[in-house]
């Protein structure tokens, strides 16, 4: 019997990046991109929705969960971007606060056409995650 070699395999490993499909890694950056607008515009808005109004604290708690899911929603693509083994997890947990949300949504009466479209238009970014879960964890260097 031979001994294996390195040249039997593939020398270089395989990066995390590499397995990322076109259409996943558009909707990365789309997600990079959204998520900044949506910081910066719920935190340049902030103080002028602050100053106006009887209900102040119901525009900061809803402004302040703007800017915290915009942080959540940078960080599960930039993670992914920057080729994290447990990246693909975390989006797992970020998806299942996001039907939280919806769920937290549908039942308070505050059913929104937008929040419904974008669940639907994240549906691909999903399921690419989920073929790739196996490869990006247990395959990838």
């Amino acid at each position: 019997m031979e001994e294996p070699s390195i040249f039997d395999e593939p020398f270089f490993p395989v990066s995390r990046r590499s397995l990322l499909p076109v259409f996943l890694k558009i909707y990365i950056w789309v997600g990079m991109v959204l998520s900044g607008i949506l910081f910066l515009g719920a935190a340049s808005l902030m103080p002028f929705r602050l100053l106006g109004g009887i209900r102040r604290w119901e525009v900061a708690v809803g402004l302040g969960a703007e800017i915290i899911w915009a942080g959540i929603m940078f960080a599960m693509t930039a993670l992914l971007w920057f080729e994290r083994k447990w990246a693909v997890r975390y989006n797992w947990v970020g998806a299942g606060l996001y039907a939280l949300s919806l769920f937290f949504v549908l039942f308070m009466g505050e059913i929104k056409i937008p929040i419904f479209i974008v669940a639907v238009l994240t549906i691909p970014y999903w399921w690419m995650l989920y073929k790739i879960q196996d490869k990006w964890e247990n395959e990838a260097v």
